[in-house]
């Protein structure tokens, strides 16, 4: 498996699963780990001391600091969260049926944005990218896990109503993994391929040697699931069911979002800094003009560039500035990453650097 895991494919395909989040590769290896690119998963991979063959995971949440996750709470770190619905049963075929399901489910709330693939072993993982959920103002997006997660768990787990089969709710507790694609399977020997049919689906697909590595991410909408979350909300409002996350989609949340609460990136895109380009880019700026303004890739990436320009001028950037905003711009597409609120920068630990440079910056006080 390491073989398929340094394939060019393989590296293309997983770059935009990479970034922020903790990786594992099974008993036997350090947690936690991170990689940020193809080159370093490349090189992490190559220098794991692990006997062939190994699974790889990928943490369902993202965070500003992997590696700091030991020293942290999660939540303190947490910047975005996927929604996986894990589906297994000891009868395949009441799995497939299942995934049908919820397949149908999205389709009926005109959700188009979502992963389906096989476990590995006997199930179905389906996943929704974070953006599509948030219906949430600025930096609030990541208090609904895992609240939220376990109420759409329950949704779509009565709607369903499969008995046979099994939904994991405790993938939603901090740092849980899911298996990554083409990961493999330690106890079948068989890789957690990408699904259109799961009613077609043959497990034979999923053997190595049967396998072609394909492009898995899904692109997404700001909001996307907002009718889906509105339904769900009505459904345990029925079943009269005092569910923690309730009061999260209840608050008055589920309305037109708005872009309210970020004027001070504004001002920001107006003030070069000289030091913590990268990360202002990666967690703030991309995001912003992306997943908030609605720019196009082009048009993202060269306000971008025009920004690190002005930010170089101060002080020098030495790598190649087109390629860095090419790089988070995208990168911000594929995850539908949001902007980190002003609020959690100036109050978390982690960001208390990027605080100092921003404060004199944006003429604040306090």
């Amino acid at each position: 498996m390491r073989k398929l895991y340094l394939r060019s494919d393989f590296l293309e395909m997983i770059e935009p699963w990479l970034w922020g989040r903790e990786l594992w590769f099974g008993q036997g290896s350090p947690r936690p780990l991170k990689s940020n690119s193809a080159e370093e998963f490349r090189s992490l991979v190559s220098n794991l001391k692990l006997n062939d063959p190994f699974p790889f995971f990928l943490s369902i949440e993202c965070f500003s600091s992997p590696l700091a996750l030991t020293e942290n709470d999660p939540g303190r770190l947490r910047i975005s969260w996927d929604f996986l619905l894990d589906l297994d049963a000891e009868d395949f075929d009441a799995a497939r049926r299942a995934a049908y399901k919820a397949k149908q489910v999205l389709e009926k709330f005109n959700v188009e944005n979502y992963l389906l693939k096989f476990s590995g072993r006997r199930g179905f993982h389906l996943i929704i990218p974070s953006l599509s959920l948030d219906i949430f103002q600025p930096g609030e997006s990541r208090l609904a896990y895992p609240k939220l997660a376990v109420m759409l768990a329950k949704f779509f787990e009565a709607v369903i109503c499969e008995p046979e089969v099994k939904i994991d709710l405790s993938v939603y507790k901090p740092r849980q993994l899911m298996r990554a694609p083409y990961s493999y399977h330690e106890k079948t020997g068989l890789l957690s391929i990408p699904v259109d049919d799961p009613l077609d689906f043959r497990m034979e697909e999923a053997k190595p040697e049967n396998a072609e590595i394909q492009q898995f991410y899904a692109r997404s909408r700001p909001g996307e699931c907002r009718k889906l979350l509105e339904a769900v909300r009505e459904w345990f409002k029925s079943q009269d069911r005092n569910e923690p996350g309730l009061k999260i989609l209840s608050y008055g949340k589920v309305k037109e979002g708005s872009k309210k609460g970020y004027g001070w990136i504004e001002r920001l895109l107006e003030k070069p800094v000289d030091d913590g380009r990268h990360r202002l880019l990666w967690l703030v700026i991309a995001p912003y003009l992306v997943n908030v303004k609605g720019f196009p890739i082009d048009e993202a990436i060269r306000q971008a560039y025009n920004y690190l320009l002005k930010c170089s001028e101060i002080r020098p950037i030495r790598e190649d500035l087109r390629k860095l905003a090419e790089y988070y711009v995208n990168y911000a597409a594929r995850t539908g990453l949001k902007p980190v609120s002003l609020q959690t920068l100036k109050t978390r630990n982690e960001y208390s650097e990027l605080w100092k440079i921003l404060k004199p910056i944006l003429f604040i006080s306090g």
